[in-house]
């Protein structure tokens, strides 16, 4: 910490851009040079800056030893220790910021320090990781550096705000809960149990009885006092886990699957926790054990959506003063073409589950019944019930709809779930004993593969404006003119997960060794 502190010493009062000299070992080549590591409180830690514009914007690196927290660690539960550390350390180390607040100064005047912060979803994040050849953990923070008059370096304030980071960090460490820690490592491992189960046993999701689905308004809690939710017998699913335990609930299989029921009965509640299936939840959360198959897609229509290179054949016989429909672009599209868009490049991408709610969809391109089909005979539209066997037999993509206004759907579906009150029936048995409206017959098979390319730019310049933009409403991606919204896309559970989509975007759109190639591929392999 001495050294340190004759660094900031020598640097208080000088130009920014010298502040550098907190992280370069000036007597190395500048080719390869070393990094200077400081201690205290037996933590090492050390700088990198992030940018030449904004020299006193660095990346401060905290090594935390894993005897600090176990020595129970290894690739598979990695994660969830990364994770928890994470968790108990991120709010106390933004809280640091508060103490430093003066209206009376420039934000540039004053420290300030930034971790990554976790939720309940236990995912690999960047602002922890474990280096198991250095056997740390990695604990990486934004660290803005005072400024004395916006030119600066403000040495004083900038040890003090060090030492508070690294004193803060070492005090919880000391006090970590060792038994919460080993529940939320355990039920990670028992997560990854039953993914496997699943994937082998021709499952698409699973809900363990006992789960809370429903969550408290405007944030991702479990409701107290919620139903709590109990399969019904036909659909139980018992798996065995390794080190004995037996967790029963309700198994969904493979093939077309309907949820139905009135209106406030559960029926969205279900196809979200189905949803966020798709990633593993800490424990206490009510859904830790909601597992479903990583590759679902969330379907919706999405009006306005801009739609470029696509081949929407699949669903379309034609569009009216359009070019083709082999290769069709759009600014502006309806909701029937951008839920129809949104299908293809799911199944191009390779997803293994389609979800849908009515709510959310585009009634022109979900059904079209048998009485329509005689009063609107050369409607272009293809809808989704003329397809969805299709894309189940030669794409093994099974679908999960939630329906409450039309039966038209109850003719495909393998399962039916009613649910009443947030409890679900299987009433597979009864729907196949009903007199149904007449199935209309189904179109030719079409191929829902196709290749797009990206544009090639004339200009290899990097983009004048890139940013992620939200509010309460929406999220969009801005790109130059152009805006993307993606507020539809709800498992995009964190804004280090856009920010991180967003810069791929930005690689792939502005690189010349990527232009040409078939977008898939680009996204999926290189």
């Amino acid at each position: 910490m001495n050294l340190l502190k004759n660094y900031l010493a020598k640097l208080h009062a000088q130009n920014k851009n010298r502040i550098d000299e907190l992280y370069l070992d000036r007597l190395s080549k500048i080719d390869d040079y070393k990094i200077l590591e400081y201690e205290f409180l037996g933590l090492k830690f050390w700088f990198f800056g992030t940018s030449h514009r904004n020299p006193e914007k660095l990346i401060l690196n905290i090594e935390i030893p894993k005897t600090y927290i176990s020595d129970n660690l290894n690739t598979d539960n990695v994660v969830a220790f990364e994770h928890y550390v994470l968790k108990i350390l991120y709010e106390d180390v933004n809280k640091i910021n508060d103490e430093y607040f003066n209206k009376n100064k420039s934000t540039r005047e004053k420290p300030y320090v930034e971790s990554q912060k976790t939720n309940e979803i236990i995912i690999k994040r960047n602002g922890i990781t474990y280096d198991f050849k250095k056997k740390v953990f990695h604990y990486k923070l934004i660290f803005v550096v005072p400024l004395i008059n916006n030119t600066s370096i403000n040495g004083k304030s900038t040890f003090k705000a060090i030492k508070e980071i690294i004193s803060l960090v070492s005090k919880k460490l000391e006090f970590i809960n060792k038994d919460e820690l080993n529940k939320n490592v355990d039920i990670y491992l028992k997560q990854q149990e039953i993914r496997r189960y699943i994937r082998e046993n021709n499952l698409v999701t699973f809900i363990a009885n006992d789960s809370i689905l429903p969550r408290k308004e405007g944030t991702n809690k479990p409701l107290e006092d919620a139903t709590k939710f109990i399969s019904p017998k036909s659909l139980e699913t018992l798996i065995k886990l390794n080190d004995g335990t037996k967790i029963l609930g309700m198994g969904i299989k493979k093939g077309i699957t309907v949820i139905t029921g009135g209106g406030y009965s559960g029926k969205t509640t279900l196809l979200e926790a189905i949803e966020t299936g798709v990633y593993d939840h800490e424990y206490g959360d009510g859904r830790e054990y909601c597992i479903t198959d990583d590759s679902a897609m969330k379907i919706c229509a999405e009006d306005g959506r801009y739609v470029t290179n696509t081949d929407i054949s699949p669903f379309y016989k034609y569009i009216p003063s359009s070019e083709g429909i082999h290769n069709f672009s759009t600014q502006d599209a309806s909701g029937s073409i951008s839920q129809a868009v949104n299908i293809i490049e799911a199944i191009n991408c390779e997803s293994k589950l389609l979800l849908i709610d009515e709510d959310r969809s585009a009634t022109n391109f979900m059904i079209r019944d048998y009485n329509m089909h005689l009063v609107v005979k050369n409607d272009p539209i293809i809808p989704f019930t003329n397809r969805i066997k299709e894309i189940y037999n030669d794409y093994d993509a099974s679908t999960i709809l939630v329906i409450g206004g039309s039966s038209v759907y109850l003719n495909y579906a393998d399962c039916v779930i009613l649910l009443e009150d947030y409890l679900p029936k299987d009433i597979t048995g009864f729907i196949k004993g009903l007199d149904l409206m007449k199935v209309v017959e189904e179109p030719d098979k079409t191929n829902f593969i196709s290749k797009r390319k990206i544009a090639n730019f004339k200009s290899k310049e990097m983009f004048n404006y890139f940013n992620f933009v939200a509010n309460d409403k929406s999220k969009n991606i801005v790109i130059d003119e152009y805006q993307a919204d993606i507020t539809f896309i709800s498992t995009l559970i964190s804004d280090s997960q856009i920010n991180y989509l967003a810069y791929i975007m930005q690689l792939i759109l502005s690189r010349s060794e990527f232009w040409g190639d078939d977008i898939i591929y680009s996204i999926m392999y290189k």
